[in-house]
């Protein structure tokens, strides 16, 4: 009853400003009900306003240790709800290695955080490795070097160029996440088509914190802070070519970086569930 007399004062408060000089030192002053989530809260409220009645005041009902109940998490049973038969069924035929990864975000965790301490220990090594390992997209590498270069000079890349810095970003991501497995012992939860798509989608989700909204807008493609020192002021006699080259380095430099945030920050289960529908 209290609060719902507090509401109303409040709403009257509201469509009537005539009356606001009466009722806002009246809310103010504690005299009308008001609930709060813990009885620490309630106590810090009595402390800022000594002229408040307690029993005016009540606590929401809790899980009896001063705050109120989280929401229950979705076991992975309510997750497969949502998961595509075909991925289910996957799931229902992987190696307990990779139910564990997929199912526990604890463990999860721990395999992304000894991911990120590889990465970590030998970045340029990885980066370099990983781009050599795009270069047999021949088209695709000539596209993204020039889109590089474009952006290095402030103008805006076309839409073919931005495709492939797409498409080359995501291939030097799964690189640099291949590699970072490599004596973790996670080399078996990636090494089917499962964990592939989880990698695959790292490395999409690191591609687009660098490019913005999958690269749709010039204005959120934030490589040129890496990239006009490296190109725009390059005053050498490089060609075209080794300029291009010089900047498809620098961008698996940035990939790599961005990956290994994306390990840092995880996958919750949401993202799990996301990763592995999206995959083939």
């Amino acid at each position: 009853m209290h609060s719902n007399l507090r509401k109303r004062t409040i709403r009257l408060a509201a469509a009537n400003p005539r009356l606001r000089p009466v009722l806002l030192p009246l809310l103010a002053s504690g005299r009308v009900a008001k609930a709060f989530p813990n009885s620490d809260a309630l106590k810090k409220y009595l402390k800022d306003h000594p002229g408040a009645n307690p029993k005016n005041h009540s606590v929401s009902k809790s899980d009896g240790h001063g705050s109120a109940p989280e929401a229950p998490k979705k076991s992975w049973k309510e997750h497969l709800v949502g998961l595509k038969d075909s991925v289910t069924k996957a799931i229902a035929d992987a190696p307990k290695e990779v139910q564990k990864f997929i199912q526990d975000p604890e463990h999860r965790q721990k395999v992304f955080s000894s991911m990120g301490a590889a990465l970590k220990a030998s970045p340029g090594k990885i980066a370099k490795s990983a781009l050599h390992s795009v270069k047999h997209l021949k088209e695709e590498y000539t596209h993204a070097g020039k889109g590089l270069l474009t952006i290095a000079k402030g103008n805006k890349p076309s839409k073919e160029e931005r495709k492939a810095l797409i498409s080359v970003g995501i291939g030097i991501g799964v690189a640099a996440l291949s590699a970072a497995t490599a004596g973790t012992g996670a080399a078996v939860v990636f090494g089917g088509t499962l964990g592939k798509n989880t990698l695959a989608h790292m490395a999409l989700s690191a591609v687009h914190a660098i490019g913005g909204d999958a690269f749709t807008a010039y204005e959120g493609f934030h490589l040129v802070e890496g990239l006009v020192h490296l190109v725009a002021s390059d005053h050498s006699n490089r060609t075209a070519e080794e300029k291009a080259e010089a900047a498809m380095q620098a961008y698996s430099e940035i990939v790599v970086k961005a990956v290994q945030k994306q390990l840092e920050k995880g996958m919750t289960d949401e993202d799990m569930v996301k990763a592995l529908n999206e995959g083939k």
